[in-house]
């Protein structure tokens, strides 16, 4: 479950019973950090941006009133249908598709492209299709820009995104109890060692992607070494602890 879920449930639950505050309190803690407009990349036709935003958007560039169709998800400008109001030098706009034509296009993820016909055959024209693209593209880093210049708004997008997509807090690994029974005294192994170890344990498998010389190799002894100790303290269970411990490197794969 998303972390963000659980909490806004716990701060209901806390509100009939006080006793879950400190549900609440542990949860805030676990959340993501929140990410800000520098770190939020909004393009047009963004599942969490209001309509009513690229609504004014719309009339900004010149485009017609647009809507979305929560069932089919796609959206739909005032106008887009129309070869009126094609002018070569709007802004926002070419000789051959107006503003909501393409406003349209990039909503939908649609390529856009200009057909022509010639000799009685259509074929694409190249030169009409790379003017539309360019503004298409004018348009959308306008959006880019746009969409945070104003702080009511950039507020609320900030907020809708994060609820929505940076939701979800990793979890983490802590191996400082491990007493690892057995290793050479030789070794003092480093925080990140631990973690590594630990996490192997308690997922049965870890990509190791340290640094050379970080000490992978003695990571991977331990790791298959508690596994199998694990495995052999739980001879009565079904534990899915490692009978066999196999480490994978770059050239070489041994399983003992």
């Amino acid at each position: 479950m998303r972390d963000a879920s659980k909490l806004e449930q716990a701060q209901e639950a806390a509100r009939l019973n006080p006793e879950f505050m400190r549900n609440v309190e542990a949860l805030k803690e676990a959340q993501p950090e929140k990410l800000g407009p520098s770190q939020i990349s909004v393009k047009l036709g963004a599942s969490f941006v209001p309509v009513s935003h690229v609504n004014e958007f719309a009339t900004l560039i010149g485009a017609g009133a647009v809507q979305f169709d929560v069932k089919t998800e796609t959206w739909t400008v005032e106008g887009a249908n129309l070869r009126t109001g094609r002018n070569a030098g709007n802004e926002y706009g070419t000789a051959k598709r107006t503003p909501s034509e393409l406003l349209e296009a990039i909503l939908n993820s649609r390529s856009i492209k200009v057909m022509m016909t010639v000799d009685k055959k259509t074929v694409t024209d190249t030169n009409a299709t790379t003017a539309a693209n360019e503004v298409a593209k004018r348009i959308k880093d306008k959006f880019k820009g746009w969409v945070w210049t104003d702080s009511e708004r950039a507020t609320e997008l900030v907020e809708m995104y994060n609820k929505q997509f940076n939701n979800i807090a990793p979890r983490k690994f802590d191996g400082s109890h491990l007493t690892l029974p057995g290793v050479s005294l030789r070794f003092k192994l480093h925080p990140h060692q631990l973690r590594a170890i630990w996490r192997m344990v308690q997922t049965g498998n870890t990509y190791l992607a340290h640094a050379v010389g970080a000490g992978k190799t003695i990571e991977m002894i331990a790791g298959g070494m508690e596994l199998a100790g694990v495995k052999w303290s739980m001879v009565h269970t079904n534990s899915g602890a490692a009978s066999k411990a196999c480490a994978v490197g770059s050239c070489m794969m041994r399983c003992s």
